[in-house]
C-alpha cells in the first residue's frame, strides 16, 4: 500500500534505451566493432563519434569514465567498459525473435564466460608492443600463435568450443548473442594484417572459427555494414604490391587504415558469385579500385611500378610511434631469450590486478590509435 510500483513491473520486455545514443571510440576497429555490431543489429539509430589522438587527449579522456574508450552516451548519461556495454545492448536488443544476451542465469554466466576468455588473449599480446625491434616484436608474436603457444592454446579452445556447437553459435543454447559479436570482431582485428607479424592466415588451421566467421559475416545487416568491399579486400589480398594505394583510397572516404584492414579480415574469406553462362550483367565494380590494372593471368600480378617509386619517395617521413611500456607482468618462463633481451625489468605488481589489467588493454590500444597513453 502506498507504494508507486506496479506488481508487474520486471516481467514486461526490456526496454530499449530512450534518448539518443553516442557512441564514442576511435576510428578503428579495436575493442569497439562488437558494439557498434550489436547497434546495428538491434536498428539502433546512433550518432558513431570516432575521436582522433589529439582530440581523445586534448578534450574527451579526462571526462570519460576511467579516462578510457569505449563509451556509450545513453541520453547523455555515460556507459563505459566494452563487456558492460555489451551486457546492457545484449538485455534490450532481439534479433530474430531472441535477445543478444540471455536471461537464463547459467546461459547467460557461458556467454559472459566465452568473453571473459578473450581478455586473456588481449593480454598475452599486450607485453609484445613493448618490443622496440620490429622483427623480434613479430617474432613474439608468431611463437604465441605458433603450435604449444599461449595463444594457439587458446585458439584450441575456442576451436573446441564452436565444433562442440549444435547450431555453430558459441553457446548454442543462447543462438546468437554477444560472445558471437565478440569472437567474429576480436578474432578479424587478430588476423587483420594490423597486428605485426600476424596476418590473414592466422586462423586458416582453425575450420570451426572460419565457418563461425562465415556465418556472422552472412547476416544481413553485419553485410550492409561491410557493404562494397567484399570485392576490395578480396584484389587486395590478391595484388599486395597495389595495398597501400587500396589503403590512401580508404582514407579519403574517411576510414582508418586499421579499419580497412578490419573489413578485409571480416570478409576477404568470401567467394565472388560466378557468372551465370549468358548472363552479361556487368560485375560491381570494386569502390576503391580507380584505375584498371591489366592481368596476364590469374596467378600474376602486375606491378606498378610508378605508384611504387611514388610510394618509395615518403618512405620514412611517416611519423614514429613512441610506443611507452606496459605495466603488465608476465612469467619469466614464458619470455624467451630474445624476447628477455629486448624486454625492460618489469615493475613490481600493483596492488590492484583489475588495475593493472585495464593499463595493459590501454597500452596496447596506444599504438593502434596513433597517441600515447598517460
Amino acid at each position: 500500500m502506498g507504494s508507486s510500483l506496479s506488481c508487474f513491473e520486471g516481467f514486461g520486455p526490456p526496454a530499449k534505451p530512450k534518448g539518443k545514443l553516442v557512441f564514442k571510440y576511435f576510428d578503428m576497429a579495436g575493442r569497439g566493432e562488437v558494439i557498434r555490431l550489436a547497434l546495428t543489429l538491434g536498428q539502433y539509430s546512433f550518432q558513431d563519434l570516432r575521436l582522433k589522438g589529439d582530440e581523445w587527449e586534448a578534450k574527451e579522456k579526462k571526462a570519460a569514465p576511467y579516462h578510457q574508450l569505449p563509451v556509450l552516451l545513453i541520453d547523455g548519461k555515460p556507459l563505459a567498459q566494452t563487456k558492460a556495454i555489451l551486457r546492457y545492448l545484449g538485455k534490450v536488443t532481439a534479433f530474430n525473435g531472441r535477445y543478444l544476451y540471455p536471461s537464463d542465469p547459467l546461459v547467460a554466466a557461458k556467454v559472459d564466460e566465452i568473453m571473459d576468455a578473450f581478455d586473456d588473449l588481449w593480454i598475452l599480446l599486450a607485453p609484445t608492443y613493448r618490443i622496440a625491434n620490429q622483427q623480434q616484436k613479430e617474432a613474439a608474436r608468431q611463437r604465441l600463435f605458433a603450435p604449444g603457444g599461449e595463444a594457439a592454446a587458446m585458439l584450441e579452445i575456442f576451436e573446441c568450443t564452436l565444433a562442440g556447437s549444435t547450431n555453430g553459435y558459441v553457446v548454442p543454447q543462447a543462438g546468437l548473442s554477444v560472445a558471437d559479436l565478440m569472437y567474429f570482431s576480436f578474432l578479424c582485428v587478430v588476423r587483420s594484417g594490423f597486428m605485426e607479424g600476424l596476418g590473414p592466415e592466422l586462423l586458416k588451421s582453425y575450420p570451426s572459427i572460419m565457418k563461425h566467421k562465415e556465418l556472422i559475416a552472412a547476416i544481413p545487416e553485419v553485410l550492409r555494414t561491410c557493404v562494397g568491399f567484399a570485392e576490395l579486400s578480396l584484389a587486395a589480398l590478391e595484388m599486395e604490391a597495389t595495398y597501400p594505394e587500396a589503403l590512401d583510397e580508404y582514407q579519403t572516404k574517411e576510414l582508418s587504415a586499421e579499419r580497412a584492414l578490419f573489413l578485409s579480415s571480416a570478409m576477404g574469406d568470401q567467394k565472388p558469385q560466378e557468372k551465370e553462362e549468358g548472363d552479361e550483367a556487368e560485375r560491381p565494380k570494386a569502390i576503391l579500385n580507380s584505375r584498371k590494372r591489366p592481368r596476364a593471368s590469374a596467378s600474376h600480378v602486375s606491378w606498378d611500378e610508378a605508384n611504387l617509386a611514388e610510394h618509395d619517395k615518403e618512405r620514412g617521413t611517416r611519423q614514429k610511434i613512441e610506443e611507452p611500456p606496459t605495466p603488465f607482468v608476465r612469467s619469466p618462463a614464458s619470455i624467451s631469450e630474445d624476447e628477455a633481451e629486448a624486454v625492460p625489468p618489469a615493475p613490481e605488481a600493483e596492488s590492484n590486478p583489475l588495475s593493472r589489467d585495464a593499463e595493459a588493454f590501454e597500452e596496447a590500444e596506444a599504438p593502434l590509435r596513433g597517441a600515447g597513453s598517460s
